[in-house]
Formats: structure tokens, sequence, C-alpha cells
């Protein structure tokens, strides 16, 4: 996250004038909290999309190993629903490109290669050529 002056100026006036509470609230929200997430994940552990958005908001801040583990644990839960498919797929390409930035080739390739499968069995031919194209930069 990037901080300008203007910023910068907002929150030390903010931190003279809140209380500590209020303070780590406010930080929290500027550095990206997952707590809407968190919430849904304790409400409903089987929650996929929720591990997904929070490992898209970890991966956003600089979290790519904990984006990865969500991104896992969202595959884990969907994988069991055969009917979405399309989402699985998403999910596979989204972790590649986590395990791409964080140079595991071995592990991107075979995620982006899961999801150029599941498009090409669901005959999404634009989704897979976009993916194929991740794959054919990486070798």
């Amino acid at each position: 996250m990037f901080l300008n002056c203007r910023s910068l100026s907002l929150v030390f006036f903010l931190s003279s004038h809140l209380s500590a509470c209020h303070w780590q609230n406010i930080a929290r929200d500027l550095l990206g909290s997952t707590s809407v997430e968190d919430q849904a994940i304790r409400s409903n552990p089987q929650d996929a999309n929720a591990y997904f958005n929070r490992g898209t908001i970890r991966a956003e801040h600089g979290n790519r190993r904990g984006a990865i583990e969500d991104f896992t644990e969202a595959i884990r839960i969907i994988s069991n629903d055969s009917s979405d498919l399309s989402t699985l797929a998403g999910f596979y390409d989204r972790r590649a490109q986590e395990y791409r930035i964080i140079g595991n080739k071995r592990k991107a390739l075979s995620d982006y290669q899961e999801a150029a499968r599941i498009y090409k069995q669901l005959g999404d031919k634009t989704r897979y050529e976009l993916v194929m194209q991740d794959i054919y930069s990486m070798i």
C-alpha cells in the first residue's frame, strides 16, 4: 500500500485525536483488514468464497503465502462440488498467479494446467486460451 503526504498527515492527525481502539480499527482498514472474511469463515468454515476473498485481500497486501493457503483451502472445499467447475478453475488460476509471483514455477504450471483442463472440459474457449497463454509464457 502507498501512503502519500496527505494520507500520512491524516493518519497523524487521527492518531492524536482518537482512542487506541479507534486507531487500531483505522489502521486495520488502511492495511486491508480481512475481518469480514474472517467472520464469514468463522460462521461457515465451508465457505470457499470467503477463503478466496480473504486470499485475494492477502495477495493485494503482499501476504502471498497467506493468500496461497486461503486459495488452497477454497480449492479443497469447492473440489467436492462438481457442479461449480468454473469457480474451481478460477481458484486454480488465481493460486497459480501467486505461485508464479513467489517463483514456484512447478506449482504455478501445475495449477495453470489444471485450470486449463477444466476450462477446456467446460468448453470455455476464452478462458482456456488465456490460461494457455500464461502457461506458454512460463515455458
